[in-house]
């Protein structure tokens, strides 16, 4: 997404220049090998990408409001802040999921092209307001749409449990999630074809591969689960890059799960999913969702 620095600089040297000239796409393309340390094709694929400048019907380069909110300040590095800010706010590139871990962990973390990017946007500097807003704000961006992220994965996979327990019991199941975030289970199914009893089915679901995925378990569903516990399951969905299902009996889980001791009591606990199951036993799924 970012080549260098100096690609950023040379976008903004192009505003600057936009702002009293009028520039053709082919004249620039053409007429730049070198375009400040970056090259023209360069600044103009990076702009465009960003959707910071469009081209007209005339063929004449134009910023865009997003081009123009990204290029304040009154100096390189503030510029820099606010290019680096747009395209986190626009884009969510996947290194800015660094942010909401701080700032110390993304200075180590960060690809090298981008590191070097907020050393000279002064975001590693001492400690100001300006500094302190800017972080949490973007860092609150990332932790939105990671939420949102989270969401939409755990919805994929409930949406799989509905249309896998169908196929399994040619019975509806219920979307209990989707009613309320109060019963303690996602999936209200049946045991089976034969069997109407109650099948209380919680999910979980995760883009990550098996020896990474970390299982959540509140202590509301558990608590469900023991009141339930020949008929309350885990559903483990790992979607990429095929669905596949680990089905868990709570049993299986209750040697994993803490214990209250004095007055401190859980809330949240987790576990790996290796310790509950085997890659082998994942059940391959057409992908329905």
């Amino acid at each position: 997404m970012i080549q260098s620095v100096g690609t950023l600089y040379a976008i903004q040297d192009l505003f600057v220049h936009l702002e009293g000239h009028q520039v053709q796409r082919q004249e620039f393309l053409q007429g730049f090998d070198k375009y400040g340390s970056s090259t023209a094709q360069d600044v103009y694929d990076t702009a465009t990408r960003m959707s910071w400048i469009c081209t007209a019907d005339s063929g004449q380069l134009v910023p865009t409001p997003l081009g123009k909110s990204a290029h304040q300040g009154k100096d390189r590095a503030a510029r820099l802040r606010y290019q680096l800010a747009t395209i986190i706010e626009s884009q969510r590139p996947p290194w800015a999921a660094l942010l909401p871990k701080g700032r110390k962990e993304a200075a180590v973390a960060l690809p090298p092209e981008i590191h070097q990017c907020f050393e000279e946007a002064l975001l590693f500097e001492e400690v100001s307001e300006e500094l302190v807003q800017w972080w949490d704000r973007l860092a609150g961006i990332m932790r939105e749409f990671s939420q949102r992220k989270l969401t939409e994965t755990g919805r994929a996979g409930e949406r799989l449990t509905l249309r896998y327990e169908t196929e399994r019991t040619k019975k509806m199941p219920k979307w209990q999630s989707f009613e309320t975030n109060f019963a303690g289970y996602d999936v209200l199914s049946v045991m089976g074809k034969t069997d109407n009893s109650a099948l209380k089915i919680e999910v979980k679901a995760s883009e990550r591969a098996f020896k990474t995925v970390l299982i959540h378990i509140t202590e509301h569903e558990w608590i469900t689960a023991m009141h339930s516990t020949d008929a309350y399951y885990f559903h483990v969905w790992l979607l990429d890059p095929k669905p596949l299902l680990f089905v868990i009996p709570s049993a299986d889980v209750l040697a994993h799960i803490p214990k209250n001791h004095g007055k401190g009591t859980w809330r949240n606990c987790c576990m790996p999913l290796g310790a509950l199951s085997h890659p082998s036993k994942g059940i391959a799924v057409a992908a329905y969702y």
